[in-house]
Parts: C-alpha cells; structure tokens; sequence
C-alpha cells in the first residue's frame, strides 16, 4: 500500500440573524468596521493561526482554513476545530452577538442579504463575486462551460462553502501524469461519499448548480515538490461531521489507491453516468447504492 497524504482546505461561514433568518457575514466587514486583528495577505487577510502550521483566512463571502497535510484525516479534522475553536473565543466572542453569531457555519449553502451589501464598494467586490479562481472539470459533459469565468453575484441571494480535499503520493508521479484519473478516481468515491452520507441534501443540491458539480479540480503543486489533486466538489458538511469525515476520507484513500494506483478505475467507469446524476441531484440513496456497487466491484 502507498502512503497517501491527505489535506484540506474547507470554507465556512461567520453569521448573523435578522427577523429570525439566518445570513453569511462577509469577513470584510468584522476587520473594516469592527477593527478585529488582520494580518495583509493579498486578498486573504489572515484572521487566525495555530501552533501548527494552520491559519483561517478570509476568502470572499466565507472564511477559509488551510493546514499542513497528513497521513491521518483526524488530524486535519481536529486542527480544523481548533482552528475554528480560537476563532470564536478570540475574536467572535468579543463582538456583540447583535452584530454576529458566536459560532462559524460549517453549511454548503447560505442565505446572502442582497439588500444589504448589493451597494457596498470597494474591496467588498470579493463578497460579491464567483469565480475568482477558477478551477477544471474533468467531466466537462456534466458541467458546460460558464460564460464567464468571474460572475457578478451582487445580487444572488445565496453563497457556498467547499470541503475541498488533497491527495498526492509521496514519491510517485503518477498523478502528475494522469491528472483526469485520480480525479475521476476520487468522484467514485469521495464524491459519492459526501453526498451519501450527508445529512444536508436540499443544501448540497442548492450547492451543485454551480460548485458542487461531480469532477471538479485543481492539480497542486505542493512545497515539499509533490503533484497532487485538489477535488473540489465535496461540500463543507464533512466538517461538521466526524463520521461524514470518515467516510469521504477513507473512500478517497480507496479511490486513489484502489481505482487509481492499483488500476480498477476500468471495473467502474460505465458507471459515469448514474454517479453524475446522484452527486448532482444530491441523492443519497441513489449515492449510497452506487457505492456500494463500487465496493463490490473493486
């Protein structure tokens, strides 16, 4: 068995309730009108940082943790908490519970008040927009092509938050060379997994329409030189779910070992269609029987 490394950068939401909705705060406004610390990092202000390597950042609309990779997804998933733990007792604990909530959103879809912050200027545009970064489709049948790379989202009335998931093999370039393999490796998995087990549904297929598509990437390159891949269609729910973390963990080990490494992607992939459907539906059922299928078969 190959050691696989495993990392994550998940997306969460500070919060705020009015006539008794709940809404995502954009980090902007906590460091511009609230004077909470920051450190300059381009257009990811750092809000947080651990003892270990991790820090939480302002990404658009939501907030963003990112952390050193491991062998042991419990690790990353306890450092995410801590993480979120400093947060909220340094910094949202301090501000009036009229302003914000006291505890982050690990949601994948969130109200967003258009009426609110459809005027605000300046470096609130990153609020206010999709698409700033984009990332690939290797099933590009399943995901046609946008329009335009950056949309103007002012006035959508929601927003959405990732749990997106590395994977990369030390001393092993296969991924570097088959790309579209290891993700599609990791969608028969993974991505299965996080729709299965999910307890989430209407929210993950609110999420689906645009970032919740089942083959969404990025190839990484990492600062230890390892290639790996950055699936991005799970949704942030594993983080609030230990045994949801579980699952999409140990199917993506599975999926980059089993069907990548190991070469079973062929005993699975005439099941393209059908796992498309149930990712982008958000049906657990039809994604639990799949995965099923794909254990018997591999």
């Amino acid at each position: 068995m190959s050691r696989i490394m495993i990392g994550a950068d998940p997306e969460m939401f500070a919060t705020y309730t009015d006539s008794g909705k709940v809404f995502a705060m954009p980090p902007i406004v906590l460091r511009r009108d609230y004077e909470v610390f920051f450190e300059e990092n381009e257009d990811h202000p750092i809000f947080m940082r651990d003892d270990d390597g991790g820090f939480l950042h302002e990404d658009g609309s939501a907030f963003e943790i990112s952390i050193p990779p491991s062998d042991d997804w419990r690790v990353l998933f306890d450092q995410c908490h801590n993480l979120m733990r400093l947060f909220e007792d340094k910094v949202l604990a301090g501000l009036p519970p009229s302003v914000v909530d006291m505890k982050l959103a690990m949601l994948p879809t969130i109200a967003w008040q258009v009426s609110r912050w459809e005027w605000e200027g300046g470096d609130f545009i990153n609020s206010t927009r999709f698409g700033c970064n984009p990332d690939k489709d290797a099933w590009g049948e399943f995901a046609p092509p946008l329009e335009f790379d950056v949309m103007d989202a002012s006035r959508h009335d929601e927003r959405y938050a990732g749990g997106h998931l590395h994977f990369s093999v030390p001393g092993n370039d296969e991924i570097s060379k088959r790309p579209l393999q290891a993700v599609e490796s990791l969608v028969f998995t993974s991505g299965l997994a996080a729709i299965a087990y999910s307890k989430n549904q209407e929210l993950e297929k609110r999420r689906a329409i645009r970032y919740g598509k089942p083959s969404k990437y990025r190839v990484q390159n990492y600062p230890n030189g390892d290639i790996g891949i950055e699936y991005r269609t799970p949704s942030c729910s594993w983080l609030g779910s230990k045994d949801l973390a579980e699952k999409v963990f140990s199917w993506g080990r599975r999926g980059i070992q089993n069907l990548f490494l190991d070469g079973a992607l062929g005993k699975v992939i005439d099941l393209k269609v059908p796992v498309a459907n149930a990712i982008l539906s958000a049906d657990s059922e039809m994604a639990l029987e799949l995965l099923k299928e794909v254990e018997m078969r591999i």
